[in-house]
């Protein structure tokens, strides 16, 4: 099989999944779980560039004729049987071999570079390329400093929102007004950065979603929230499509494309004068939670654009022998729990 459309995610993504199933029918499509490398199947990248796996059940997926790579959700992660000490190891190697993999030479078009995908999430790059292409930004500051946070604080008596990097699975905090209780622990600021910003206090924020030709925007009216401070929250906050500004969405594209980026969906607040003020870009923003507003289009629209990317609609699996399929098979039945120089000797003793 060689697929003429990539999905870069796995079974429990709702987005990866909506797509694959709203595809054309002849859509040559293959959806490659990275984190099931060694489990579901073996790699292989020569030093001619050419990429290929070997499944379990014998079946060969080559990479060298795909014309649409979505990098939508891609997870690593250690076999489920793996050695405690070397869970971290394997994630690591699995990790660094498919971004190299993957990074340099991949035939077809990119949503989005594994690089510039990583690179844009970002939040202090964002704000600076933001604001070179003209887009106001909130005035903000990035420390751990809690005096530097109190002189913030002076500075904007009109509210100061704070918020994670990034967040873990088990660690995540929303946009918080910073007041109250949480001044008088302002000493605990300390303990790692943060996002401090000005808070904007205008009543309307705006979900854009940009790729290739199209353009979405999605208004929530903030006055009817439940928390203001994060338009995430309430989720029974209703939103509505509404026309992209043109003014706007030139200069998103424009931060798009000085970011690399081919997809990529953007959260802008009014002041209260009705100026927007960009907050924020997801390289991988979700859009599903909209699409029921836009009657669908979104999801069409974006199955439409990865197919106008499509080297070939007709799928070609060559069936696997069946000496190749049992081979396969024995090959993953043995459960393998630690890598190869553990299993055969520790390495210092080469130098006895």
């Amino acid at each position: 099989m060689n697929p003429s459309i990539v999905i870069l995610s796995h079974r429990a993504d709702e987005h990866a999944l909506a797509v694959l199933s709203s595809l054309s029918a002849s859509a040559n499509v293959f959806m490659l779980d990275i984190g099931r490398t060694g489990s579901d199947f073996v790699v292989k990248r020569n030093q001619g560039g050419s990429l290929s796996i070997l499944t379990r059940h014998g079946k060969q997926v080559r990479f060298d004729e795909t014309g649409f790579w979505w990098n939508r959700r891609p997870r690593v992660q250690a076999f489920e049987h793996t050695a405690p000490k070397f869970v971290a190891v394997q994630e690591a190697e699995i990790e660094e071999f498919w971004t190299g993999a993957l990074g340099v030479g991949s035939p077809g078009h990119w949503c989005n570079p594994f690089d510039a995908q990583r690179s844009a999430q970002q939040k202090v790059r964002q704000f600076g390329v933001a604001r070179n292409v003209g887009l106001r930004v909130p005035e903000t500051v990035w420390t751990n400093d809690p005096t530097e946070v109190e002189r913030f604080l002076e500075h904007h008596p009109e509210g100061v929102i704070f918020k994670m990097f990034t967040g873990t699975e088990s660690v995540w905090q929303p946009c918080r007004r910073l007041t109250g209780a949480l001044i008088d622990q302002i000493r605990h600021a300390r303990f790692m950065p943060a996002i401090y910003q000005e808070y904007i206090g205008g009543d309307a924020e705006y979900r854009v979603t940009l790729f290739g030709n199209h353009g979405f925007a999605a208004r929530a009216d903030l006055s009817k929230s439940r928390y203001p401070a994060d338009v995430r929250i309430d989720l029974a906050l209703k939103r509505e499509a509404v026309p992209l500004e043109p003014t706007l969405a030139a200069k998103l594209r424009t931060l798009m494309r000085a970011l690399g980026l081919s997809y990529a969906t953007f959260d802008v607040r009014e002041d209260k004068h009705g100026e927007p003020v960009f907050l924020e870009c997801n390289p991988m923003g979700q859009f599903l939670y909209l699409d029921g507003i836009f009657a669908g289009e979104i999801l069409k629209s974006f199955c439409n654009y990865a197919e106008s990317f499509a080297t070939s609609l007709e799928v070609n699996i060559e069936p696997a022998a069946p000496s190749a399929c049992q081979s396969m098979q024995d090959l993953f039945a043995e459960k393998i729990d630690v890598p190869i120089y553990e299993a055969a000797a520790d390495w210092a003793t080469h130098i006895e």
